[in-house]
């Protein structure tokens, strides 16, 4: 992962708070750090605080961070406004209810083109998927409403 960091970075933020604290700065910066990590992944500019706000309130879960993402927004006049947004290591959820209902229309609709064989692996590695993503995923309705008989227990 260190490797897709640029050094350059640090000097970066460094420079901007340097231009804050002599007042000779007047855009605003966002910067992204995935896991704590150093120096920033993303930097980001914005010459005015309506895009800088509507660019930090974007960031709403932990992306590619395996732990958590750390979002930052700074801005000329000083003030730092951190976010860090944190996996739920209790496992929550990535889709919604009708995702899975959307997922299993959507892979019916592939049933004609598919051999038998090739079709079940394809819904039982989708209940899987569904199943590792929420506790609450009822496998044996996923695979009854796909038209695959067996249950997910066999």
């Amino acid at each position: 992962m260190s490797e897709q960091l640029k050094s350059i970075h640090q000097e970066m933020v460094d420079d901007y708070i340097d231009r804050v604290k002599n007042k000779t700065e007047s855009s605003y910066m966002l910067t992204i750090a995935r896991d704590g990590e150093s120096p920033v992944r993303t930097i980001i500019y914005y010459t005015n605080s309506i895009e800088a706000s509507e660019a930090y309130n974007k960031y709403q879960d932990w992306g590619f961070a395996r732990n958590y993402l750390t979002v930052k927004l700074y801005e000329p006049n000083g003030i730092v406004n951190e976010k860090v947004l944190k996996r739920n290591q209790a496992g929550e959820c990535t889709f919604v209810r009708q995702d899975y209902i959307e997922a299993q229309k959507i892979l019916s609709k592939t049933k004609p083109y598919l051999s038998k064989e090739n079709y079940e692996i394809l819904i039982k590695d989708f209940m899987i998927l569904f199943a590792k993503d929420s506790w609450r995923f009822d496998p044996d309705r996923f695979l009854k409403d796909a038209g695959v008989l067996e249950t997910a227990t066999e």
